[in-house]
């Protein structure tokens, strides 16, 4: 048994061993085609390994310099508790905590109405009543008088009971 698997191992070295031998001699014309093929790929691995190192680096220098801001504004930061407060240049403090609440406040939008035109002088209760006497509508007294349905309903509601 060990002598067959000694003999088929050996005749398969042999046929590969004579692929490769062809392979590579048929392969001589064009060895200058695979070295420039090969020099692209080993160029664009550099390039790749250069960008990669360049954005790191970059990315590293933006962390170091995030985490120096980070400490500098922390040391001018008292907090304590949900309590946050910044010491000033001047010496004062700034609640920072009372500020963002107030930012969530949403404003109160009110419209303003226009204000209501005052008139000095009411319509004339005499000629509401002498154009209600002609058999006038409430609403033509209140146009031709220039006043409010209501005002000419009123006068003459107020003359019916004293007639």
């Amino acid at each position: 048994m060990k002598r067959l698997f000694i003999l088929l191992w050996s005749s398969v070295v042999v046929v590969v061993i004579g692929l490769m031998v062809l392979l590579y001699v048929s392969l001589i014309p064009f060895f200058r085609y695979i070295g420039i093929g090969a020099t692209v790929v080993v160029f664009v691995g550099l390039c790749c390994v250069i960008t990669l190192a360049i954005a790191w680096t970059r990315n590293r220098v933006l962390i170091w310099n995030a985490e120096v801001l980070h400490r500098r504004l922390m040391s001018e930061v008292i907090a304590i508790g949900d309590l946050v407060a910044k010491r000033m240049v001047d010496g004062s403090v700034r609640v920072l905590s009372a500020e963002h609440e107030a930012a969530k406040v949403q404003p109160i939008i009110q419209q303003m109405l226009p204000a209501p035109q005052l008139k000095d002088e009411g319509p004339d209760e005499a000629t509401i009543l002498e154009l209600f006497d002609k058999g006038m509508t409430l609403r033509d007294i209140a146009k031709a008088t220039n006043s409010t349905f209501y005002q000419v309903q009123k006068v003459t509601s107020t003359s019916k009971k004293f007639a």
